[in-house]
């Protein structure tokens, strides 16, 4: 047991020290160690007693030294470098709103496609560097999503035109982003698949995701994939535009190349 004086000692402390909650913060000191100072974090609203702000896993001085944003928890940097941008706030999803669907053997099935005018909801799908990478982690830039398969010939030669086509808009906000929904045999392809291919066409900075989900076995494994509401046609190559605010500009409309969007 600590000595009677030792215990006044510390009650004396701690009453004229008061509780860390009730503390006013050293401007110039660092209270959660993430390498800025408190005054800096209140003034950028990021909380000085929090290194990880946003909740993103990454800490905030080390956001503000690759300019992300430590209070939007899909701004953080990526392997791949892609153009990260950030909004005050997530977008607000609507969701897709087009109506579609399909016959197969007598029963007709429906679902809703994603059409101009829609906000997608966020996805979150692997690159091939084994990162999860967020549709709203693009918010503020201009971004165009290929919808491809390995066995589909005509995504591959479109393929080969995109890094050098977000190469001439590099530093214009605009972000190219890959999806490979079936590999060369109509599978789900796994992290080694988008590496190849991401290899064969020299991207250097953009995205080749595979969406989430199992095999599309069964007619209903089909219909309610994640990719789905990413299809107005059944046709692949799919091209979409969205603009800064996440709103699609141009669905599905066989644009490659964005500069009709551009302001």
């Amino acid at each position: 047991m600590a000595p009677r004086n030792a215990f006044l000692i510390l009650l004396s402390l701690t009453l004229a020290c008061g509780s860390k909650d009730g503390d006013e913060l050293d401007p110039a000191g660092d209270e959660d160690g993430d390498g800025l100072n408190n005054g800096d974090e209140e003034a950028m609203g990021t909380d000085p007693r929090d290194s990880d702000s946003d909740g993103d896993g990454f800490e905030d001085g080390a956001e503000v030294a690759d300019g992300t944003n430590p209070t939007y928890e899909f701004s953080h940097t990526y392997e791949g470098g892609y153009d990260v941008g950030f909004c005050a706030s997530p977008p607000t999803a609507t969701g897709p709103t087009s109506p579609n669907g399909m016959d197969y053997e007598g029963t007709t099935y429906e679902w809703n496609s994603y059409q101009n005018g829609d906000v997608p909801e966020n996805f979150a799908w692997l690159d091939q560097h084994g990162e999860t990478v967020n549709l709203y982690s693009f918010c503020d830039k201009h971004v165009v999503i290929a919808i491809s398969a390995g066995w589909c010939g005509p995504c591959r030669t479109a393929a080969a035109t995109l890094q050098s086509v977000q190469d001439s808009y590099w530093g214009q906000d605009v972000q190219f982003v890959e999806v490979i929904m079936q590999n060369d045999d109509g599978q789900v392809p796994d992290q080694a698949f988008l590496q190849s291919w991401a290899s064969d066409y020299g991207f250097t900075n953009i995205p080749v995701l595979k969406p989430t989900g199992e095999e599309q076995v069964t007619i209903e494994d089909y219909v309610n994939a994640e990719i789905r509401p990413w299809d107005l046609d059944g046709y692949i190559p799919s091209f979409y535009h969205l603009d800064a605010s996440v709103t699609i500009i141009s669905a599905d409309e066989g644009i490659h190349d964005p500069q009709a969007f551009l302001n």
